[in-house]
């Protein structure tokens, strides 16, 4: 009998045997950020999708490609805004940095060179020129013998209200010139060129990124993920299907409830209003875009006021929706439709739309 519950940390970064599944997008990755490519990329995605994961699987190969190709991969979470509110935009880029120079002495590189890099750029009082061009020659020492270099920004959305268009303009210098050329890889629910954009600056640091639009999980990869625990059965898996479709969390926060019940409609039950918790959480982050009255609008069928970029990003992009064919769209599951149809018939514009 299965004693360890796959899902018991549902919510969190998925990694090692319990992360299944994304085998294109994995290729697309490493077509990207490997090899003569070598170029930047941007994980787009609602939340809770599997972004971070994805990029996870990445990082989790850092020994090997290391000992393989001499490519040193560091990760650096964004935090929330408030959390840097007494830092230097700058500080970001020391501590990437010191993350370089500590995964090079990990693997036993002779890193006295780049400690004095490090050093030079940790002087807050330096001139940004002067910082910028210290930073450049430091990945350029790396470059020069041999190295590559892999940085994975997480949460990148936190960075929007931060970072300054000089900041976005020394990632391009640092991803862009073939002398110091590194590898940026960003999860994060908007793209890298919406993100730039509410910056306010003029850089095209988003033009040098390959983009992965992440979605549910295929028909494949959620079979891979619910066979992760036995005595899932056919007719558990029609009722995931209505109740949560093929979105990873939801269906992780139902299989953990699953492993100890063993009976799926109680689970489902059971979980309910976390899977509608997570909806209210969906629609926040798309009212910070004003997208969430667009959504509503779709779905209920007016859609004039709905840009052809809106529903792009809605449609295709998102992966809220299904499309059944004939240009025909539908939510990507009951439980969703369900709390649509709640937000249809208590939203104001009801009184101007009609019924449905």
């Amino acid at each position: 009998m299965q004693t360890n519950n796959p899902f018991a940390s549902a919510g969190t970064i998925v990694n090692g045997d319990l992360f299944v599944g994304r085998s294109v997008e994995l290729t697309e990755v490493y077509n990207r950020v490997l090899g003569k490519n070598f170029g930047n990329l941007s994980i787009v995605g609602i939340p809770k999708i599997g972004k971070s994961s994805l990029m996870q699987a990445l990082y989790d190969r850092r020994n090997e490609l290391y000992d393989n190709n001499k490519y040193v991969v560091v990760w650096y979470t964004f935090k929330a805004i408030e959390e840097y509110a007494d830092d230097e935009p700058r500080e970001i880029f020391i501590d990437i940095a010191r993350k370089v120079k500590k995964e090079l002495k990990r693997h036993g590189y002779d890193v006295s060179e780049i400690s004095y890099y490090v050093n030079e750029v940790s002087n807050l009082e330096m001139r940004f020129t002067e910082f910028q061009s210290t930073l450049l020659d430091m990945f350029e020492e790396l470059v020069y013998n041999g190295i590559r270099v892999i940085l994975c920004l997480d949460e990148f959305d936190y960075c929007k209200n931060y970072l300054e268009e000089c900041h976005f303009q020394l990632l391009r210098e640092l991803s862009y010139r073939p002398e110091n050329k590194i590898a940026i890889v960003t999860a994060s629910r908007r793209s890298i060129h919406d993100i730039e954009k509410d910056s306010g600056g003029g850089s095209n640091f988003f033009e040098t990124f390959k983009k992965i639009y992440l979605k549910p999980f295929s028909i494949e990869d959620i079979r891979l993920q619910r066979n992760l625990i036995d005595g899932v059965s056919e007719n558990d898996c029609i009722l995931l299907d209505k109740a949560v479709g093929r979105h990873p969390y939801l269906n992780a926060i139902i299989l953990d409830e699953f492993f100890n019940t063993r009976d799926m409609k109680s689970s489902i039950d059971k979980q309910i209003n976390s899977v509608l918790t997570h909806y209210d959480y969906l629609f926040r982050i798309l009212k910070k875009d004003k997208l969430d009255d667009k959504v509503v609008k779709l779905y209920s069928g007016f859609s004039d006021t709905v840009s052809q970029e809106e529903e792009e990003y809605i449609y295709n992009r998102y992966g809220i929706f299904d499309n059944i064919g004939d240009n025909k769209y539908v939510p990507f599951c009951d439980t969703f439709e369900q709390y649509l149809s709640q937000l249809y018939r208590t939203n104001p514009y009801n009184l101007l739309w009609g019924e449905n």
